[in-house]
């Protein structure tokens, strides 16, 4: 803006934008924030190539494509915590559903009541069947209750895996699987931090989705994608209790390695050894992967592991388990690898 000319009636706009910014003190845009960036807001729309992509003509699918992935990306960050997850806030979310008069409102108000009936469900699961509840008939109707309540959340994208954890965890091991294989075979829109997806994601979803006149509903029960929350006062699998354990706040895994993961020890119960070799070779290739992989996330190793641990594998369970402890990412600390390979290694000398 300023090393610009400006002259006429463009210097008394940039003078007044300027003088609206000093009368109204904000100095968000000329300060850093040290909690999100290093870089003011000033200094980076003065940056040459995101001025450059701020007046490039964008076609009306790149338009629908950034405004899809802002809401999406608000959708996932803005989620209620776990000890919000109430029968009350349940209640508010679903009048708000009721009350929206816009597809926005609407949109926020479904994506909030299906993560709160979600998180509900997988709590009182885990309380009346993992917790001791003794009474048959109490626990068949607690189970048929949340798997329906899970079953209609499963329509959101990522939120099938839940009612994939259920079905294994029931003994429903073929169904389990049958729904790993429908999260790994469709095009996964993990964006992680980021807003925008990369590039190859990003054209498929164009081609997909934008200007099809779908409904901002529609696109977002296919294309929502979300850590998976593992807690130990929810259902989670067993396989995983020494890292959910360490942490009050539980382990955040990756869709597709979750689903990968899911998919071989349910493979594994059937006794599938065809299965299980398709499933590892998804895990080990979704381990490279540039959102999703274990550079990014030390679970991934750790899940590799596991399922080398289950085939009897010692030596290349112990080198995956190194590796996850290896990888200093987010939450590094409560990762109890390093206690596995002494667990193995105390077996093997037995």
């Amino acid at each position: 803006m300023f090393q610009r000319k400006v002259h006429g009636e463009n210097q008394q706009k940039l003078f007044h934008m300027l003088n609206v910014f000093h009368t109204e003190k904000l100095l968000c845009l000329s300060h850093t924030s040290r909690t999100f960036s290093e870089v003011s807001m000033l200094e980076t729309v003065s940056n040459f190539e995101i001025q450059t992509e701020l007046n490039r003509t964008q076609t009306v699918q790149e338009m629908e494509y950034r405004r899809d992935m802002n809401i999406k990306r608000t959708l996932e960050i803005n989620k209620l915590s776990f000890g919000d997850c109430t029968p009350l806030t349940i209640t508010r979310s679903i009048n708000l559903q009721m009350k929206s008069v816009s597809e926005l409102d609407e949109l926020v108000a479904f994506a909030t009541t299906v993560g709160i009936v979600s998180t509900a469900a997988k709590r009182e699961i885990h309380q009346d069947l993992v917790a001791g509840s003794t009474n048959n008939k109490t626990r068949y109707r607690t189970l048929r209750k949340c798997q329906h309540r899970l079953t209609l959340c499963a329509s959101m994208g990522t939120y099938l895996l839940d009612l994939a954890t259920l079905h294994f965890l029931t003994g429903n091991y073929l169904k389990a699987q049958e729904m790993c294989g429908r999260i790994t075979s469709q095009p996964s829109y993990f964006a992680h931090t980021g807003i925008l997806l990369p590039q190859n994601q990003a054209e498929i979803y164009k081609q997909q989705y934008c200007g099809k006149g779908y409904t901002s509903i529609h696109k977002l029960n296919k294309i929502f994608t979300d850590d998976i929350h593992l807690r130990k006062d929810i259902i989670h699998l067993p396989h995983l209790r020494p890292e959910i354990s360490r942490s009050r706040s539980g382990v955040w895994i990756p869709p597709l390695p979750y689903a990968a993961f899911l998919s071989f020890m349910s493979c594994n119960e059937l006794k599938d050894r065809i299965g299980c070799d398709v499933s590892l070779r998804n895990l080990i290739q979704v381990k490279y992967d540039d959102l999703q992989g274990g550079h990014s996330h030390w679970i991934v190793y750790t899940l590799l592991g596991l399922c080398y641990q289950t085939f009897g594998d010692y030596p290349r369970a112990i080198r995956a388990y190194w590796d996850s402890a290896q990888t200093k990412t987010e939450y590094h600390e409560q990762n109890p690898a390093l206690e596995r390979i002494a667990a193995i290694q105390r077996f093997n000398t037995e």
